[in-house]
């Protein structure tokens, strides 16, 4: 399969995901857009323990594999004997959202015949769909991981769906008496922490002003 053959309808398609909650809530609009076009592909999500969780709760997802290695090792051993394990899935389409050169690996020595994602790190001869990536077209993480999901020329969605993920019953009672709250109340939940500090962490005067409004 070339690129060209994006265009077809995919089967089954494993997507490489972020490591950082964020971007993995991010990453579900991509699984949304992809099922809005391709209603019975199957989407299987590959990510760090920290984020796949996050997965469980995406309905377009049939299965989340969660990666055991420990973030920023390269384990091309651990790696390697995964890649071995998940082959007999039969994947003809693999979307690696992260831009490390490690996250292709899998996708490659699985022989995944469609390995999509943007030139960094030296990655480019790992990925038989490569991508150039237009900041100026693709301002976004969201756009970007969308982009990735096209078939060739179709044009960027104008508008894109907002990330919705699932909450049961039995999750959501568990909160409550986790944190001793009213079932019956309103709540807010602010997260104002961030991994990188200020880089990625919104003004604490923001917070303040959020919290008392």
């Amino acid at each position: 399969m070339t690129r060209l053959a994006r265009s077809n309808d995919p089967a089954q398609v494993l997507v490489i995901g972020p490591s950082w909650v964020g971007d993995m809530v991010m990453a579900q609009v991509l699984f949304q857009v992809m099922r809005r076009r391709w209603p019975q592909v199957q989407i299987d999500l590959l990510a760090p323990p920290a984020s796949a969780p996050v997965g469980l709760r995406m309905a377009e997802l049939r299965r989340v594999i969660s990666l055991e290695i420990p973030h920023g090792k390269l384990a091309l051993k651990a790696r390697r004997a995964l890649a071995r394990e998940l082959q007999p899935t039969d994947y003809d389409w693999a979307i690696c959202l992260p831009n490390s050169f490690k996250s292709v690996l899998i996708p490659y020595w699985m022989n995944i015949p469609v390995r999509s994602g943007f030139r960094r790190e030296m990655r480019a001869w790992l990925l038989s769909d490569p991508h150039r990536l237009n900041r100026r077209k693709l301002p976004r993480t969201v756009d970007q991981y969308v982009a990735l999901g096209l078939p060739p020329r179709l044009p960027q969605p104008h508008s894109l769906p907002a990330p919705r993920l699932q909450i049961d019953a039995a999750a959501r009672s568990l909160a409550w008496q986790e944190f001793g709250l009213d079932p019956g109340a309103r709540v807010v939940a602010l997260a104002p922490g961030a991994e990188f500090g200020p880089a990625k962490r919104w003004p604490v005067g923001h917070w303040t002003r959020l919290a008392q409004a």
